[in-house]
């Protein structure tokens, strides 16, 4: 995925993409940093929503380390188009429900 195309690459910090890619493996599927770079690939950083104030709208992401293909997903909504926004695909993922 390009970096452009995940509007939290916007808002982390170098030090919280190195803290995300230390663990050496996508959070989602498990598959390590090694097996990647063997394919051409490379873990990317995104945001998960770590807490949100339903009164307020404030959230709390952490950065999260995903592989390529996780990280699209990440990024699909209900109608499996790219959402910019990984908090407002997701919303409409479950609330498709």
């Amino acid at each position: 995925m390009k970096l452009e195309a995940c509007n939290y690459q916007r808002v982390v910090t170098e030090r919280e993409r190195r803290e995300a890619l230390s663990l050496r493996q996508c959070e989602c599927c498990g598959v390590t940093s090694a097996e990647l770079a063997a394919r051409g690939e490379s873990l990317e950083v995104c945001g998960d929503e770590y807490m949100a104030c339903l009164g307020g709208g404030e959230r709390v992401l952490t950065p999260v380390a995903l592989c390529p293909t996780c990280h699209e997903a990440n990024h699909r909504d209900a109608h499996n188009h790219h959402n910019h926004c990984q908090i407002k695909a997701r919303q409409s993922r479950e609330s498709a429900f």
